[in-house]
């Protein structure tokens, strides 16, 4: 788990990135180095672009 807040942002952006791209299989490798609290909205941003929405 990463506890370092700049990392912490810093694995948020680029899991927002490979949402971005379509690449929701390293998206979702990425949010397991986060905390629960930190990785649920990401997640929840993943499933809504890989049924089409607007993430």
């Amino acid at each position: 788990m990463i506890k370092d807040p700049s990392d912490m942002m810093a694995l948020s952006f680029r899991v927002q990135c490979h949402v971005d791209l379509g690449e929701f299989d390293e998206a979702e490798k990425l949010c397991k180095l986060l905390s629960d609290d930190l990785a649920q909205p990401l997640r929840e941003q993943i499933n809504e672009a890989k049924s089409g929405g607007d993430a």
